[in-house]
């Protein structure tokens, strides 16, 4: 059972929210999809509500602002939903790639992409093709053992491809629905 308390602190009247749970199913409970002007009303300034609702299937998602640009200026963040309270055998890692306009407004920010994120941080090239030296996110692991990685794209148009150069990479599971391995 997941109950979320989301207050809007955003200083503008404009600035109405609300939070959409990628994936999950709500049935029974459609008015907690968290999409706004749809299946829900959104949350206006200075005001709070309640999200609570039966996280279906188990897996790993994401939960997003659905109001204007919000996602594309980093209202987003990890949800995993588990079968039990069994711990995973393998240590966990939760990636979360995303588009990044440097430059324009949030008016924008949709449509221009100047680099690409993860876990928020990543790099954007300047004068002469120079990074601008903020902080990438960083993996340590140890040689021989084998890791989970949850990787969920929170970019608002374009795709990823993510790869890791000499690994070996094994798809167990997409969209919340176990795979055969690939």
């Amino acid at each position: 059972r997941v109950i979320v308390h989301v207050t809007n602190k955003l200083s503008s009247e404009s600035s109405e929210t609300s939070i959409h749970w990628h994936g999950l199913y709500q049935k029974d409970t459609p008015w907690m999809d968290g999409v706004g002007y749809i299946s829900h009303c959104p949350i206006g300034p200075g005001q709070t509500f309640t999200y609570k609702f039966m996280a279906r299937p188990t897996g790993s998602f994401i939960y997003h602002s659905h109001i204007g640009v919000q996602r594309t200026m980093g209202l987003y963040g990890p949800l995993v939903v588990r079968k039990n309270l069994t711990k995973e055998p393998y240590e966990e890692f939760f990636a979360i790639v995303s588009d990044w306009n440097h430059e324009w407004d949030s008016s924008f920010s949709r449509f221009r992409f100047d680099s690409g994120l993860i876990n928020g941080k990543g790099r954007v090239l300047v004068d002469n093709l120079k990074g601008n030296g903020a902080p990438l996110e960083i993996f340590t692991v140890s040689r021989g053992n084998q890791y989970r990685f949850r990787w969920a794209n929170a970019g608002n148009i374009y795709p990823f491809r993510v790869e890791i150069d000499q690994h070996n990479i094994t798809i167990v599971s997409s969209d919340g629905h176990d795979l055969t391995p690939v």
